[in-house]
């Protein structure tokens, strides 16, 4: 594959914080952005920083691609890795799935549902927020919640800070 011609903004900031995902182009174009603004490496860190910060974690669309050992564990080593006070959005696929025969047979032989009940326990030390496990239509809606099926679950748990 040829290097682009052009440089590419996400490509600059990889440059920026030492990843290995830009070519020279891009690198020209980050030192030519630096010598006009200023330095930017540490801009971006601080930026990365922040959003690690501020979105504590986002577990979307892959519980029902992972059996329970490895879900709880992946969630307790998130668990670890994330400061006191941090959130973790999750969201994971009901057994009311299994009324769509159909749609289910698309999904393959991995994917799993789960009970509120069931996706409990799979949370370990995360705290569920009072809002608890509910269908995602229903967590905190804008109006009232949308007459879908109540296929999908979710919610947001806490790292706690004490």
């Amino acid at each position: 594959m040829a290097e682009p011609e052009q440089p590419s903004t996400a490509r600059m900031i990889d440059f920026w914080l030492d990843g290995e995902h830009h070519f020279p182009v891009d690198v020209a174009a980050a030192r030519a952005f630096e010598e006009a603004y200023g330095p930017c490496a540490a801009i971006f860190r601080d930026l990365r920083d922040f959003l690690g910060r501020a979105v504590g974690v986002v577990f979307l669309g892959l519980a029902a691609f992972l059996d329970d050992e490895t879900l709880a564990r992946t969630l307790d080593e998130l668990y670890e890795a994330v400061a006191p006070g941090s959130f973790l959005a999750f969201d994971f696929d009901s057994e009311e799935l299994a009324g769509y025969p159909q749609a289910l047979a698309m999904m393959g032989p991995q994917f799993r549902m789960r009970t509120p009940a069931s996706f409990a326990p799979l949370l370990g030390r995360w705290v569920p927020t009072a809002e608890g496990i509910v269908p995602v239509a229903r967590w905190r809606p804008r109006g009232e919640p949308a007459a879908v099926p109540d296929a999908f679950h979710g919610g947001l748990a806490g790292k706690p800070t004490d």
